[in-house]
């Protein structure tokens, strides 16, 4: 949080590393007084994955101020630069207890729209001077234990979040986006350990590549003989339904399972009659 009421946040994971994409529903304020200024935050407790239990606990906590005319970073805990790690070194907030049961269900709907207007073939069966697209889908995110979460979305795609950056890619490498679908950011820091070369580059294993779920359908539609034929192939394929499970235990113990996922077929035509089907 800056003075200004600018929010950033992100999941701390394996004592010190980071993962920016984070993104989890708080409120904040800020007030600039005449020599200081102030913040007040209210984080839901759903957010936490806290127990809702009677028992007293006991919680990690810490506060940082980072102070970039003097490119100073101070903590509230003492954390020595000589150290290693970021959460072992938070201080302890004793004594919580009497909390109320956080919200067990989030549902998140969006809708998408777009207009294509472009030049064509009046040959072409497909074309149309106005080509208007629609679509709904939702996210939905249900505590079965303050521990674990089920994670399911229905029809989701790129319309619900920020764009990707312009890229011009002059190598024979593959560009490598972030994932931006909340439903594949959910529980990805359980996949992130170790340290090794992945793709030319170091940092932790990327066991496999989300984007390429629901991209454009790749490869031959099994007709290139046939010259004078029209192709209607889709910008993406649709991801019907897809669900997962994950969670961390009190003991440590991390898992994470996808349930299912489900791709709606895309159609590729000849002259206007069907001749096959998409890849998944």
């Amino acid at each position: 949080m800056n003075p200004r009421g600018v929010r950033r946040d992100l999941l701390t994971y394996n004592d010190s590393e980071e993962n920016l994409r984070w993104d989890a529903v708080w409120e904040a304020k800020t007030h600039i007084a005449e020599h200081r200024w102030t913040v007040e935050m209210r984080i839901p407790l759903s957010q936490l994955r806290s127990h809702s239990s009677t028992e007293v606990q006991h919680w990690g906590i810490n506060f940082m101020r980072r102070l970039a005319r003097k490119e100073e970073v101070s903590f509230w805990s003492p954390t020595p630069q000589d150290r290693s790690g970021l959460v072992s070194q938070y201080g302890h907030l004793q004594g919580v207890e009497q909390l109320d049961k956080p919200a067990n269900l989030e549902i998140t709907p969006y809708s998408s729209a777009s207009l294509t207007r472009a030049p064509g073939e009046a040959a072409n069966p497909f074309y149309h001077s106005n080509s208007f697209m629609g679509g709904l889908g939702a996210d939905v995110k249900y505590g079965l234990t303050p521990d674990f979460n089920l994670t399911a979305t229905v029809n989701p795609d790129f319309g619900q979040v920020e764009a990707d950056p312009a890229v011009i890619n002059l190598s024979a490498f593959e560009t490598f986006y972030p994932e931006q679908r909340p439903f594949f950011l959910e529980g990805t820091d359980i996949f992130q350990f170790g340290q090794t070369r992945t793709h030319g580059r170091y940092g932790n294993p990327q066991v496999f590549y989300s984007r390429r779920i629901g991209r454009r359908p790749q490869g031959s539609p099994g007709m290139a003989g046939i010259a004078s034929s029209y192709r209607d192939i889709p910008d993406q394929t649709t991801i019907a339904s897809a669900a997962k499970f994950s969670g961390k235990t009190d003991g440590g113990f991390s898992l994470a399972a996808p349930e299912r996922l489900d791709p709606a077929r895309g159609r590729l035509y000849r002259r206007g009659r069907p001749g096959g089907l998409s890849g998944r």
